[in-house]
């Protein structure tokens, strides 16, 4: 009877070892985890704990789906798991990647838009940190009916897309991103914009067009006030804004050539609504989305006489402001650096 209980014992340690080892053993990441951590893997919202669990065997990046479903259950972190794309570091066992998952640590890209970028080089940004495509997010961007969801009036986001510092997350929906920078420029507006403007008004829509083309213009953040002052000076008078700012628009992103060292006689002379070297009063919309500066400079502007402007020079940014075009011409030089 001893020697049967003796038996048994050594059969339920071997057992318990055996199930110790082999939870252990599941826990641990797939050989092909631990070579390819580079794929995502996506959660959708509304995917359940199991079926998580089973596309993560799948992927390679979990040996048992049973057990890690188990284990999600135990723990508790199977009704905490984040929505997301996901980017499991190499070697990630059972634990990290429910920890991942739970506290919601989707892989995020961090992403810098300056000020002046125009929805084209925004798109191209975010295709480079691979947060959407390219093309996605100008379908977004200058989808009408999408604008009108986020409350602008216009046809196009461009110019609403505020220039900042981003983290999004990679592979994220084009729509999403627009929606986060229609977002902040709203937020950012509000603090610049007097009190009582209308985003979607079509006031608020011509002043956001002249702060993209100071945006454009200016080089010294003290000068932009009175770049703005020329342009409205000129659109008081009916005279013709002459940005060489919205020629660059024409040729770069209407046209898809080179930014140019020099704007010549020939790029004045390009037909286009957006040259405003052809075209009086406004263009049809703003050629790149302005930041804090060009915004304030134009909802907040300053009174001068001056109808003209040059730049001296292209290592300090500083422009020379006329008040006559005599004065203008007598400094004149070529034109460089737009």
């Amino acid at each position: 009877m001893n020697r049967r209980k003796k038996i048994t014992g050594v059969l339920v340690a071997a057992l318990l070892v055996f199930m110790a080892g082999s939870a252990i053993y599941l826990s641990l990441p797939p050989r092909a985890q631990q070579v390819d951590n580079a794929r995502l893997f996506k959660v959708k919202s509304g995917m359940g704990a199991r079926e998580i669990s089973v596309r993560l065997e799948g992927a390679g990046l979990i040996r048992s789906a049973s057990v890690f479903h188990v284990y999600l259950k135990i723990t508790g972190a199977d009704k905490k798991i984040k929505a997301g794309n996901y980017r499991f570091p190499k070697g990630a066992g059972m634990e990290k990647i429910a920890a991942m998952l739970a506290n919601g640590e989707t892989a995020k890209a961090k992403v810098v838009i300056p000020e002046g970028y125009s929805a084209g080089a925004i798109g191209r940004e975010l295709e480079e940190k691979e947060i959407c495509s390219a093309a996605d997010f100008a379908a977004a961007v200058h989808d009408r009916a999408f604008a009108r969801q986020l409350g602008i009036g216009a046809d196009s986001l461009e110019g609403f897309l505020f220039p900042d510092t981003y983290l999004f997350d990679l592979e994220s929906d084009p729509r999403d991103i627009a929606a986060d920078m229609v977002e902040t420029f709203k937020n950012e507006a509000s603090l610049i914009v007097p009190g009582g403007a209308i985003v979607g008004s079509e006031d608020f829509y011509d002043k956001l067009i002249l702060a993209s083309i100071v945006e454009r213009e200016y080089r010294v953040p003290e000068e932009a006030k009175l770049i703005a002052s020329v342009f409205n000076n000129r659109l008081k008078i009916g005279m013709a804004l002459q940005s060489c700012a919205t020629v660059v628009y024409v040729i770069t992103e209407k046209r898809g050539r080179p930014h140019p060292d020099v704007v010549t006689y020939d790029d004045l002379a390009l037909k286009d609504p957006y040259n405003t070297y052809l075209q009086r009063g406004l263009p049809p919309g703003p050629i790149c989305n302005p930041g804090k500066i060009a915004l304030d400079a134009v909802f907040n502007p300053v009174k001068s006489e001056y109808l003209y402007f040059r730049l001296l020079s292209a290592e300090t940014g500083k422009h020379k402001f006329s008040k006559t075009f005599d004065e203008h011409v007598q400094s004149a030089i070529p034109v460089k650096g737009y």
